[in-house]
């Protein structure tokens, strides 16, 4: 899998918060208050022997419930880490790192460090760890949960009846002639559950995204969906739905009212499909929008369904 901006699965991460805890950590999730998940800013910690800043994935912080009496509650962190690179080496010193920064800043709360691999399949599921040796003992042990999608049958997950994982499905371990066939009953299922259309268009996303098929692949993935009576109809992603959305919107305004309504309707789904693909937008982002004449936000809008950052957008 080629490298892998991380945003688009922070925000599936985000949506699916109570179904990712669900599915790997079964026996913590059910004292997790979901209902008030509190996604704290990225924190940026400095590297001291280069000076530079690194930031954290993603941290929750949740109200967790005592094993013995329900009432008694605590605030933990939940710390999610997405690695997308084929080694561990480099995300298991940063674990601890992290880890050690985010217990100075919160000493009073409990921290579960969690390391999403996407292209290391390890065991599946299971504890790793970073350790310092010296002079033949160990002097340090750190040990942080791991999910290693490629170690997880894709088979295994793809009709759990947890709508994450189906996505998640198509990431995972199959043989190389079973990958696009996972990968079409990954949308098959994501497409046919009663689930609302945001929340079934990122695992689309997702699976278009992410599923390792190659050229050759794709194409017959892409045959095997024209032939799909089923699934066609819903496999536009969400920002396409909504710029073409935009599109008849602001031109059906734009004839009624003139051109500058047209810019102003069309201006409103840019950012709201740019808010939901990249996140809050930040003042700067929203200026330049409200700058652009109608021919290059059509142009943005786009160049935006092929990028996985905004600072890939020109």
């Amino acid at each position: 899998m080629a490298e892998i901006q991380d945003q688009r699965f922070k925000t599936i991460l985000k949506e699916f918060f109570p179904e990712f805890m669900e599915l790997f950590f079964p026996q913590i999730a059910p004292r997790i208050d979901f209902a008030n998940v509190n996604w704290l800013p990225q924190e940026l910690f400095a590297d001291p022997p280069t000076g530079s800043k690194h930031a954290i994935d993603m941290l929750a912080q949740v109200s967790f419930q005592d094993r013995d009496d329900q009432r008694i509650q605590e605030l933990i962190l939940i710390h999610i880490e997405i690695e997308a690179r084929d080694s561990v080496e480099s995300l298991r010193r940063r674990m601890y790192e992290y880890w050690h920064q985010l217990w100075k800043k919160y000493p009073d709360q409990p921290i579960m460090p969690i390391g999403l691999y996407l292209n290391v399949g390890l065991d599946g599921i299971g504890q790793d760890r970073f350790e310092v040796f010296f002079d033949q003992r160990r002097r340090l042990t750190f040990e942080y949960d791991y999910i290693g999608l490629p170690g997880l049958s894709g088979e295994a997950y793809v009709q759990s009846p947890n709508l994450l994982a189906v996505g998640l499905s198509a990431l995972m371990r199959a043989p190389r002639e079973q990958r696009v066939r996972l990968a079409l009953s990954a949308l098959e299922e994501i497409t046919s559950r009663r689930e609302s259309e945001y929340r079934r268009y990122l695992l689309v996303e997702c699976v278009q995204a992410y599923a390792p098929l190659d050229p050759s692949q794709r194409i017959e993935l892409t045959s095997l969906l024209n032939e799909s009576g089923g699934v066609g109809p819903i496999m536009k992603t969400l920002a396409e739905q909504c710029v073409e959305e935009g599109r008849q919107e602001g031109r059906q305004e734009g004839r009624q009212e003139g051109r500058q309504e047209e810019q102003g309707a069309f201006r409103a789904y840019l950012i709201r499909v740019l808010e939901r693909k990249f996140g809050t937008l930040s003042q700067e982002w929203r200026e330049r929008v409200m700058s652009l004449a109608i021919d290059q936000l059509y142009a943005l809008g786009e160049q935006m369904l092929v990028v996985n950052s905004l600072d890939e957008l020109a």
